[in-house]
């Protein structure tokens, strides 16, 4: 499901809000001070925005765009190219291209319609496009010609490059399951990140040869950006690293250690001086919503018996209380145990982290600045005239951070996936990919 969103707002700065009913005989005016966007969400919002701040906001028409796709899980990435947007997804490999109102499926080729060109199969594919299962489309690019690259991950891990005459394959990264990201430099040139093996691998423009740039201990290398001076900036996923890579000579350095074990997205803001630039990165934790599950249920519900084993049964065996141990004296007659009510059960819980996710500000220096926490899972990130976008999973939230101010707001919520994706922008207007 796809939704999209127009930027342009009106703000309201309200301090006070004052009740005044003229046609009622007896008036009754209160006045209600807010502070906080706590104090705000506790009531009913129509069509009404609130920032961390407390500040309300006229709210963005969305519409849906197409909710119906056959047998797609995810909308993994989405491409903009002027008025043209591109959206790739999951499980089976589909390559969609939106223009003028009109949806065509680039791949597979079974299901083209709308006049696409029907991607041709390559020499050395032994099956034909019809017969994609367990594929996905993790990464879209656009090449220097405006062709579009398409990293496909599975049994057979590939780039693709799609033109007039058709799909073609133009790499297959050795022992790699997964490409995450493509990215390309100033000159063209191509870069991919693959995995499980932690790799990045270049080619150039024409995309006629490849090599490999770097190779880390990290499982999967998740996202690239590439900067001025030719550098390259990759994130990964097991140590949570962002590292700066020079392709030239294949070496790299580790430009930030993050808290959290997935650099999820980063995008590059050079500025007026593209010396100077700065890096925004996500660093995120997806093991989190397995912990808070697993807490919630643990949590001892009303008027649920106790097990049968943990009542006192009146034995003369020692008995345990709230964790000490009772002193056993000898030549003592041992009387009746007194009956006593069951202690409330209480769920254990390690000490809560104060965010599951990060959006990280790194300079040229390496000085680093956290921009904005939450609970929740940061799953991409773009740029927008107004701030940084970041999509987030378990609820399903648009986010807008004011990287000066550190200011969030909340721009849009779906009701029912649970997951936006990707992120494109077309003028002022959010393409929204969501999932599950």
């Amino acid at each position: 499901m796809t939704g999209r969103i127009s930027i342009k707002e009106c703000l309201i700065v309200m301090g006070a809000i004052t009740v005044f009913c003229p046609w009622v005989q007896a008036v009754t005016s209160q006045l209600h001070r807010h502070s906080s966007e706590s104090d705000l969400s506790e009531g009913k919002n129509d069509n009404v925005i609130i920032d961390s701040r407390g500040t309300l906001r006229l709210g963005h028409s969305a519409e849906v765009l197409k909710e119906d796709f056959k047998n797609i899980w995810s909308i993994n990435s989405i491409l903009t190219m002027g008025s043209t947007v591109y959206f790739s997804t999951s499980p089976n490999g589909g390559i969609f291209r939106y223009s003028f109102g009109e949806f065509t499926q680039l791949y597979p080729q079974h299901e083209a319609s709308g006049g696409g060109q029907a991607p041709s199969p390559d020499a050395n594919d032994t099956e034909a496009p019809d017969a994609v299962t367990n594929e996905h489309v993790f990464a879209l690019a656009m090449d220097m010609s405006g062709r579009l690259l398409a990293g496909f991950s599975g049994i057979d891990c590939r780039l693709c490059r799609f033109s007039n005459s058709g799909m073609e394959v133009i790499f297959r990264p050795k022992e790699a399951k997964y490409i995450f990201d493509i990215k390309l430099d100033d000159a063209g040139n191509i870069y991919v990140a693959t995995g499980p093996e932690g790799k990045v691998y270049s080619l150039d423009p024409l995309g006629r040869t490849a090599q490999l740039v770097y190779t880390c201990v990290d499982k999967n290398i998740l996202s690239l950006a590439a900067g001025a001076g030719g550098f390259l900036y990759a994130g990964s996923d097991t140590r949570g690293l962002i590292y700066r890579l020079n392709p030239r000579n294949q070496s790299a350095s580790i430009l930030y250690d993050s808290a959290k074990p997935e650099i999820s997205a980063l995008i590059l803001d050079m500025g007026l001086d593209p010396s100077a630039q700065d890096i925004y990165a996500i660093g995120t934790s997806a093991q989190m919503v397995k912990v808070e599950q697993e807490f919630a249920e643990n949590v001892p519900q009303p008027g649920r018996p106790e097990p049968a084993d943990s009542q006192d049964n009146g034995d003369d065996e020692p008995d345990d209380q709230e964790g000490g141990i009772s002193l056993q004296i000898a030549n003592t007659k041992k009387e009746a145990p007194e009956p006593r009510q069951a202690a409330p059960r209480v769920a254990r819980r390690g000490a809560k982290p104060k965010s599951t996710s990060s959006l990280y500000r790194v300079n040229s220096s390496g000085y680093v600045t956290t921009v904005a926490d939450k609970m929740a899972i940061f799953l991409c990130l773009a740029r927008a005239k107004d701030g940084l976008l970041i999509g987030t999973g378990n609820d399903g939230q648009l986010l807008l951070v004011d990287p000066l101010s550190e200011q969030q707001t909340i721009l849009y919520e779906d009701k029912e996936a649970s997951q936006i994706t990707s992120l494109g922008l077309v003028d002022e207007d959010i393409f929204v990919g969501t999932a599950n």
